[in-house]
């Protein structure tokens, strides 16, 4: 971040605290107003710390008694975005003025121009720099100010006086102070005061050392030593820091000589209980006798005096002379009333708001239960399945209304009951909206009308559908036994297929009896799959499954769905199932292997830009931050240059080629254009779902590393981007970003090698979110094993030549199972898995088990990789032939031959991998 926007940030909190402040200081005054002089002096004074707390307080501490919670909430409406147009033309570019990061958090409207020519100020950054300017004149006012107060009494002579001694050892006494205090005389005219609580000392102006009396010396010295043991000149420093720093707010000003007004009634207070109420008299005329040197410097904290200006003299005098001891109830009394201003006025508003709604049936009947869970939003639950354990579940039997108390943040809605649709609907909750209102209006459940056949799978047969068991059709009812190997607790779909349509819909049940919810990406507007809250009646025991197609014999229909409360909660609704198929649309032409090796990455990215454009311009510019991101999302997957640059991975990679790689015009284009992107990233935004990690963490500091004439040809450091990210870490306003972060910074610095940096983000995000989506992600990551069962189909013959010039052929393993192992040394998932593999070959014997590595890469580094590393198993380069007749889309990718030739697995990682293979090579028979 620069050093502008760091001081507009300091500024900005400093406005807001003492906007807050004005709350304080309204109850305290009006608190005085209501009980005047009958509120004890030392409480009165006591309020104001009240106001320093406020206005020291760095965190918020939400409560639902805070004064905040009545404020106006009106959602932030932020200006429509300039949009940031490239024009791609073949003619040579200038390159770019330096691009200065910040990360917003005020949500300004973005610059016109990708590439900034000129900075102009904000008016956050003016006001943060006329801030820092009053600031630092104040603070240098009353450094000065003191200074020349001690140079000017340095010099003061010891009082060596056996009355005055004997009178201030008196005092001391009596208020139970033990210190060493010394005496010194001064020759100004002024009030007797006190200076230093470390070394203390009571000064004298000389003309009063012999003019006093001893009841009026007794009086001086009890109040100096009362300043000493309430510890003022401690509490004057303060005042002076944060009057200096809310310099702008005149009711600060205000408050604070109220407190130092009220610290001398406090003091005149102890010295009165000290005396007895008999002494209070003689007090005031002491008081009197000094209203000729009354003197007083708000921004002097170094000392504290006894008289002040006449006016407030003149007060004090009238409480001494309506001085009582108060009664034990006072204390009480007050300590209730501190406790309820504190509760009022120094928390924040609480940050939630509520989800409420009626289910309704649009036949009108009703089941006996219905669910209606709330889950938080993840992208990934679109394209995968799942929405994972609700954040929240209610179970409805006697009502239909249903409500749910939430903090800010990215929501699903789901309901469901048996016999009849699950309906989903997306939301955002932020702490200044209004209550959102979702009813849900549920339709009968349908089935396909004509089911050629239905499949169970599950964990029993490890999900592959060639082992699946399949439903006959008997008596008008689809039914099955259990397999043996089924137990309660797991999960199972039937999978559907419909006249010549397969895996038209999955139905997911749980016997464990758990309510879940899962969607169904069908490539369509999606729909959401049945589960077993709509088919609980199908599991017959442990050893039965029964689906009776006359209880869904309706059509299948939407969900009829209504909301109040939010004006763009439709739109913001709309607006993810739009994402999610504009995001489809981006990755197919990736996940089909038909296109995957001939597209044409820039115009994808160019084509897909234009589209993202087109569908942010029909949304609500409130919604900006989810474009934003998707577009680096986009950046990410389909970088223009991506085809060129395989360059900065290639070891034999010269100087010359790196240069004219990082020197074109396609590169100063896209990265112009992604710095531009990132220097939108805004902390307070709740939309982020922390992709653009790989930006920040991966991409840019990989172009930085390779050439480091970048760093200042843009303005960007690795440190810098590291420092962004860390911002989001500790400081973004949405939890789940911060949780999504995390985990993607531990992934991308874990490929980059980063082992100690990386565990310092596992480390955090298993603290903060035991519990998060991403928490539970990492946690099965670390302990995870998956492959992919396939049908036996025969492994393609071939021959290769190993690192170490010898010859192999898959056909001369037969009898044994074969592990092939495609990798690269240039492939972090690769060499991360090495080592399970290597784990596998010490368990398993290799006259059952041969392990191959085939490796996409260049010899001089798989070489040096291997002299390194000393792996068990021969390693042999391969060509692009070898990958296509493998179908190796990916790295790693991995397969598993059993004896007699045949792939029967595929994909397979994770710690366990030796002990799973170790467990199916049991089961055959040599």
């Amino acid at each position: 971040m620069s050093t502008l926007s760091i001081i507009s940030d300091i500024a900005q909190w400093f406005f807001i605290t003492s906007l807050k402040a004005t709350i304080v200081i309204a109850l305290i005054m009006m608190l005085r107003l209501v009980l005047g002089d009958r509120l004890p002096a030392k409480w009165q004074h006591a309020l104001w710390f009240l106001l320093i707390v406020r206005l020291v307080l760095p965190i918020n501490m939400p409560t639902p008694f805070s004064l905040f919670n009545l404020t106006d909430k009106v959602p932030y409406r932020p200006a429509p975005p300039a949009h940031l147009n490239i024009e791609y033309s073949s003619t040579p570019i200038e390159k770019p003025a330096a691009v200065s990061f910040n990360i917003r958090k005020q949500n300004p409207a973005v610059d016109n121009a990708v590439v900034v020519q000129s900075y102009s100020l904000s008016v956050m950054e003016i006001a943060g720099l006329v801030w820092l300017l009053g600031l630092a004149s104040l603070l240098l006012y009353a450094a000065v100010l003191n200074l020349v107060t001690w140079l000017r009494f340095r010099g003061a002579r010891p009082i060596e006086d056996s009355r005055l001694s004997t009178i201030l050892k008196s005092s001391q006494k009596k208020l139970g102070v033990k210190k060493n205090i010394r005496l010194f005389q001064i020759e100004v005219t002024t009030s007797p005061f006190w200076f230093g609580q470390f070394r203390p000392r009571i000064y004298f102006p000389s003309a009063l050392v012999e003019s006093l009396s001893d009841k009026d010396l007794e009086h001086i010295f009890l109040h100096e030593l009362a300043h000493f043991k309430r510890k003022d000149i401690f509490v004057s420093m303060m005042q002076t820091l944060l009057q200096a720093a809310h310099w702008f707010n005149p009711l600060i000003w205000y408050s604070f000589s109220r407190m130092r007004n009220d610290r001398e009634t406090a003091c005149d207070e102890m010295v009165l209980n000290a005396l007895g109420q008999n002494r209070s008299e003689a007090y005031g005329l002491t008081l009197i006798s000094l209203l000729r040197y009354a003197n007083r410097n708000g921004l002097m904290p170094v000392t504290v005096g006894l008289a002040d200006t006449q006016e407030d003299i003149r007060h004090r005098i009238d409480r001494i002379a309506n001085f009582s001891i108060k009664s034990k109830w006072w204390e009480v009394l007050m300590f209730v009333l501190v406790l309820v201003i504190s509760l009022l006025a120094l928390t924040s508003a609480t940050e939630s708001a509520s989800i409420s709604g009626e289910i309704t049936f649009q036949d009108g009947a009703q089941p006996d239960t219905i669910y209606v869970g709330l889950y938080d939003y993840n992208w990934r639950d679109d394209f995968f399945g799942g929405g994972g354990e609700p954040h929240a579940l209610l179970k409805l039997t006697n009502t239909s209304s249903y409500t749910f108390n939430v903090e800010p943040g990215l929501y699903t809605v789901v309901t469901w009951g048996f016999g009849y649709e699950n309906a989903h609907y997306k939301v955002f909750i932020e702490n200044d909206q209004t209550d959102l209102e979702i009813n849900f209006a549920l339709p009968r459940t349908g089935l396909p009308e004509s089911i050629s056949h239905i499949a169970l799978i599950g964990d029993y047969c490890g999900w592959d559908r060639n082992r699946a068991a399949q439903l006959t059709f008997t008596d008008g009812m689809w039914r099955t036994e259990a397999p043996d190997s089924m137990h309660i607790g797991q999960k199972y779909k039937f999978f559907v297929w419909e006249k010549g349509i397969s895996d038209f819909q999955d139905f997911l049940i749980d016997p464990s009896k758990k309510p879940m919810y899962r969607y169904a990406p069908t490539g369509k507007p999606k729909q959401v799959s049945l589960n077993w809250g709509t088919f609980d009646h199908i599991y017959q025991g442990e050893k039965e499954f029964i689906i009776d197609p006359t209880k869904f014999e309706h059509p299948i229909k939407k969900a009829a769905i209504t909301t109040q409360g939010w004006e763009l909660a439709d739109q913001f609704h709309q607006l993810y199932e739009d994402k999610y198929m504009l995001v489809l649309e981006m990755v197919e032409p990736l996940n089909n292997p038909e296109t995957r090796h001939n597209l044409d990455i820039p115009a994808h990215y160019y084509r897909m830009r234009a589209k993202w454009d087109s569908l942010e311009a029909e949304y609500d510019p409130y919604f900006k931050d989810i474009f934003l991101e998707n577009k680096l999302y986009l950046a990410q997957l389909f970088s223009p240059i991506r085809p060129q640059s395989r360059i900065i991975f290639n070891p034999e990679a010269t100087q010359y080629d790196l240069k004219d790689f990082f020197e074109s015009k396609a590169f100063h284009q896209y990265f112009t254009e992604l710095l531009s992107f990132v220097k939108q990233l805004d902390l307070d935004s709740y939309f982020y779902e922390g992709d653009f990690v790989y930006n920040l963490c991966a991409e840019i500091p990989l172009y930085l590393h390779k050439w480091p004439d970048l760093a200042q040809e843009y303005d960007i450091t690795y440190d810098e981007c590291r420092a962004m990210l860390d911002d989001f870490v500790y400081h973004a306003r949405n939890p789940h970003t911060r949780e999504a972060v995390m985990y993607n910074m531990h992934s991308r610095l874990s490929d980059l090698d980063s082992t100690a940096a990386a565990e310092k983000y596992r480390t955090l995000l298993l603290k903060e979110f035991p519990d998060g989506f991403y928490a539970q992600a990492l946690q099965r990551e670390l302990n995870h094993f998956s492959w992919e069962r396939v049908s036996p189909v025969p492994a393609h013959d071939f021959i290769v030549t190993t690192i170490d010039d010898q010859e192999l052929r898959l056909h001369n393993f037969r009898g044994r199972f074969v592990f092939i192992d495609f990798w690269g040394t240039w492939c972090k998932p690769c060499t991360r898995e090495i080592e399970n593999i290597v784990t596998m070959s010490q368990l398993i014997n290799n006259d059952k088990l041969q392990i191959i590595g085939l490796v996409k890469d260049e010899e001089k580094p798989l070489k040096k990789f291997l002299e390194q590393q000393k792996l068990p198993y021969p390693n042999a380069l391969v060509d692009e032939d070898l990958l296509k007749q493998w179908e190796v889309q990916s790295f790693p990718t991995s397969f598993l031959i059993n004896p007699d030739g045949h792939i029967i697995a595929k994909n397979i990682r994770g710690p366990k991998m030796g002990l799973e293979i170790g467990k199916e090579i049991a089961k055959w028979e040599f």
